[in-house]
């Protein structure tokens, strides 16, 4: 072998055992996983500091390493909604949901009324009304009520009834509803939170009735207050849930929400009088300031 090739093939074999070498060194010096637990702690200092897009690649970051982290979801799910992406928000927050591998609540759609057991008519604020029993409870939201193929006006509803301002006559023979309700038992912190977050989203949208759900999701459960921007108190939750309620015209639910959070508050008489509307709004506008 002629003097440089040799020197070539010593080269060679040089060169391979550096990179063997250095493939040992590499695997003795693995730099450890990140912790999450801190990276959480990052993002969530972003997110309160008002630095929201770093808060996001922070959280997403989160994700990277573990698709099942609840407080991850919830993160992105509220910076989302800081920085407009409600969509987005909404999936964060189903996610969350999904990964806590708890139940939520249900959907109830279409659901046939037994007519001759389920159904009365009685007096409300002197209106005649009509009280539904559906079949799961608690409601936490109604979405629809059919007479036949006709859409009725829902007047309130409570966790075991529902009350609809139509009354139905001899020649109505279909009534179906759809609606949400709960089941289970209580639900971890994060998933109470994912609730409360759509809800919020949800308020952002104008979409109210889904704001209710949301919303009685997250207080029929052991609600506790959200710790993070905007610092939601349970109390400004169902404050939160009176306005809701009061856009979707459901005043008595309104009333009831009002007294929880304020027992020696006195009611209007009437609060499906028009006289009365600003009375309950300016209530719910004080206790959501923190009246």
């Amino acid at each position: 072998m002629a003097a440089s090739s040799k020197l070539r093939w010593s080269a060679g074999v040089l060169g391979i055992l550096i990179l063997m070498g250095g493939c040992g060194v590499i695997s003795d010096t693995t730099k450890p996983a990140p912790d999450i637990s801190a990276l959480l702690e990052t993002a969530w200092n972003l997110y309160d500091s008002g630095e929201f897009d770093s808060a996001a690649a922070v959280f997403d970051s989160v994700l990277v390493l573990d698709n099942l982290n609840q407080e991850a979801y919830i993160g992105a799910g509220w910076t989302e909604i800081q920085r407009g992406f409600v969509d987005r928000a909404h999936s964060f927050f189903s996610l969350c949901v999904s990964a806590s591998g708890v139940e939520g609540n249900h959907a109830a759609v279409g659901e046939v009324v037994d007519l001759e057991t389920a159904v009365d008519t009685i007096t409300r604020f002197g209106m005649q009304v009509t009280y539904i029993l559906p079949q799961h409870t608690p409601v936490v939201g109604v979405e629809a009520v059919k007479i036949g193929f006709a859409t009725a006006d829902i007047f309130y509803f409570t966790p075991d009834t529902i009350f609809i301002r139509d009354t139905l006559q001899p020649e109505d023979t279909l009534v179906t509803i759809s609606y949400f309700y709960l089941s289970g038992d209580a639900l971890p912190d994060w998933v109470k939170w994912a609730y409360l977050g759509d809800a919020g989203a949800f308020m952002a949208e104008e979409a109210y009735s889904e704001a209710v759900t949301a919303l009685n999701t997250f207080l029929l459960k052991e609600a506790v207050d959200f710790l993070h921007y905007p610092y939601t108190t349970v109390s400004q939750a169902q404050a939160g849930l009176a306005l809701a309620y009061f856009k979707l015209g459901y005043y008595k639910n309104v009333v009831d929400v009002l007294k929880v959070l304020d027992p020696d508050w006195t009611p209007p008489d009437n609060p499906y009088d028009p006289d009365s509307f600003w009375t309950l709004l300016r209530k719910i506008e004080t206790l959501l300031a923190g009246g």
